[in-house]
């Protein structure tokens, strides 16, 4: 939807677009994408400046010609680095 809006209206879209992308669709191997989706997806690559997602391996999810537009931008927590308190079960359920 947002990039229709960006076709329409260029005029009042902002002047650089990042999107946040963390779950490709079509090419994503863990879901059967229906096959019309694709020319949606690839209108939102298009019309995309940038593509943020969340690992470097996340750039094999999207169509080669738009991988110039991915940057890297890690999300969550690396709970290797923090202190987690001992578990003691609750008496009270």
């Amino acid at each position: 939807g947002a990039a229709r809006a960006k076709r329409r209206h260029r005029d009042i879209f902002p002047k650089t677009w990042i999107c946040d992308c963390g779950d490709p669709f079509k090419l994503n191997p863990f879901i059967k994408a229906p096959q019309y989706m694709r020319k949606y997806e690839e209108m939102w690559c298009s019309e995309c400046d940038y593509i943020a997602v969340p690992t470097k391996e996340s750039y094999k999810g999207y169509y080669e010609q738009y991988w110039e537009k991915i940057r890297v931008i890690p999300q969550g927590f690396n709970f290797a680095k923090t202190p987690i308190a001992d578990y003691h079960k609750n008496d009270v359920p």
